[in-house]
């Protein structure tokens, strides 16, 4: 055959890449009859066989080919075997070369697959970190106030907890204040809601940075949710929350306009008031109601009799909503005596309220209910309406021309289409304007002055005449009452009551009765309940007097009794 070991042959002119050595082995005895390249003496290659343990494992590769792994250290080989002649053909690659090819041929891969790893990992580590923030976003928005960035009440409830928690291992004792501002409302309906919200937001930083505050947050509207820090004494707490009060009292500067907030503040203290969370907002809550009812811009502490008010608030509430339906209101009529004349030309209509559950309710007490339950106009339009029908009734059988007198609320007057009320129901009763006469009270004018003045100029305009009543309690401005187009002054009954006690007040009475007849002004005088009251007002030159003296609030037979009975005692006077 061939001489494959002659250096001449073609087999040795093959060129193999380099680093690779083929070699042919005869399987019987071992010895290399071929190699390429031949790069060292023939003699020494082909002169001996291949070691006992490599032609060892050629043999068991022919049989077990997956358990040949090498012939050479650092060498990765390839074996084929040739069944014919009987020889081994080797093919051997050092590892180190086919490591480097592995990475010529697989870098492009590795390195793209790596990039896209990397891709990925940015993208997730992007999605990740955007998903947290906008879980911290959420949770922001969840236990903060949108507008002023102060905790909520969830947020507040949980710290209060907290601190309940605290006091309770180190008796320690801790506050809840409730802060509503007293002229948020006129802030709001004067410079508009963009200075309204700037408002807010400086009365959140002015609490916040307050060091008397632990921590504060809004619970909604004008009202703020303030923890005052733990203390040992109840008298600790009262002189924080007198701090918090007077620093919340002061102005503050939005735009160009120095605006006095004004607040009013109710107290719940832990442990004294409550021992939750639920319990010390309530009672703070609570605190600021009556705070607010009896005088604003104090602050004022719970107290168990609060609890039983608000009780007693809710129950005629709810029966008040009924009371219409059941038909358990009904209007009285007082009358204001002139005694000039010796007789009666107006009355004034009073709605009383007798509740199967709860007996004869106070007008104060129902009146002041419907007011801020929102039923105060639907009241308003029932006395209105059974006022005019019974005046009318009482005109027509009588042949008089008595006029009455209907209380209007600040409510009604301000926030309801009153005008076009009072034209429609004088309409559809066929009743003429000049028998009705409505009474308001200063606190409409302290709510909305110019806004009052000029409803009650179009009231004016369908002949309804318009009285000022409690004079002295509100305003008591003269510029104002020049301004404002009403033709009579009702005095209230307090300063009538006590003229007779305090000189002050009889000075009071008249110089009111002096400054009216001076503006054109007809004067009533309310509360006069002795003839000594009479005989006082009647010599100041009172033109009206209404009171138990007079005659008590009566219903409509027993009002046409009394004008009877006056009438005849006017004839037998005569005679």
């Amino acid at each position: 055959g061939l001489a494959l070991a002659d250096r001449s042959t073609l087999w040795h002119h093959g060129a193999l890449e380099e680093g690779l050595m083929t070699r042919i082995i005869r399987a019987d005895d071992g010895y290399i009859i071929a190699r390429n390249p031949l790069d060292v003496d023939p003699d020494t290659v082909f002169s001996q066989p291949v070691s006992r343990e490599v032609l060892e494992m050629l043999h068991r590769y022919r049989l077990q080919p997956e358990e040949l792994t090498r012939l050479n250290d650092g060498q990765h080989c390839v074996v084929s075997f040739d069944e014919k002649y009987g020889l081994y053909i080797v093919t051997e690659e050092p590892l180190g070369l086919l490591y480097r090819a592995w990475m010529e041929n697989s870098l492009p891969i590795v390195l793209a697959l790596v990039a896209v790893n990397l891709l990925c990992f940015i993208v997730f580590r992007y999605i990740s970190n955007l998903y947290r923030r906008t879980q911290a976003k959420i949770l922001f928005q969840a236990t903060h106030d949108a507008l002023t960035g102060l905790p909520n009440r969830r947020m507040l409830y949980d710290e209060i907890t907290r601190t309940i928690e605290e006091c309770q291992v180190s008796r320690h004792r801790f506050a809840v204040l409730f802060l509503d501002l007293d002229n948020f409302k006129r802030i709001n309906d004067n410079f508009g809601h963009a200075i309204g919200d700037e408002a807010l937001k400086k009365m959140a930083h002015h609490l916040s940075q307050n060091p008397e505050c632990h921590l504060v947050g809004r619970q909604g509207g004008d009202e703020f949710i303030v923890l005052t820090p733990q203390v040992k004494e109840h008298s600790d707490i009262q002189r924080i929350v007198r701090n918090i009060l007077v620093a919340a009292q002061k102005s503050v500067a939005i735009d160009h306009y120095d605006i006095n907030l004004g607040t009013s503040i109710g107290v719940g203290v832990y442990p004294d008031d409550g021992d939750s969370a639920e319990a010390l907002l309530r009672c703070a809550d609570l605190a600021l109601y009556k705070s607010k009812t009896v005088k604003r811009g104090q602050f004022l502490f719970y107290s168990a009799e609060m609890n039983d008010q608000t009780q007693r608030r809710l129950i005629v509430e709810n029966q008040l909503r009924k009371s219409l339906e059941r038909e358990e209101l009904t209007v009285y009529y007082q009358p204001l005596y002139k005694p000039q004349s010796d007789e009666v030309t107006c009355c004034e209509a009073l709605l009383r309220w007798n509740s199967p559950e709860l007996g004869q309710v106070r007008p104060d007490e129902f009146i002041e209910v419907a007011e801020e339950s929102g039923q105060i106009e639907e009241l308003g339009m029932f006395v209105l309406t059974r006022a005019l029908s019974d005046i009318r009734e009482l005109n027509r059988q009588r042949h008089s021309a008595m006029q009455v007198a209907v209380n209007i609320s600040a409510k009604q007057l301000l926030y309801s289409p009153i005008v076009e009320q009072l034209e429609q129901t004088l309409t559809r009763l066929s009743v003429d304007a000049a028998m009705l006469k409505i009474e308001i009270t200063e606190s409409v004018l302290i709510a909305d002055f110019e806004t009052a003045v000029t409803v009650l100029r179009q009231i004016r305009q369908l002949g309804v005449h318009v009285a000022l009543d409690d004079f002295g309690t509100g305003y008591s401005s003269l510029a104002y009452l020049s301004k404002l187009p009403c033709e009579e002054i009702k005095i209230d009954k307090e300063f009538v009551q006590n003229m007779l006690i305090h000189r002050d007040d009889e000075n009071l009475v008249q110089s009111i009765i002096a400054m009216a007849k001076a503006l054109n002004r007809t004067v009533v005088a309310e509360g006069v309940e002795t003839i000594e009251h009479l005989e006082k007002l009647t010599l100041f030159g009172c033109d009206y007097i209404q009171g138990y003296y007079i005659s008590a609030p009566v219903p409509l037979d027993e009002f046409s009794h009394f004008l009877d009975d006056l009438a005849k005692g006017r004839s037998d006077e005569d005679l």
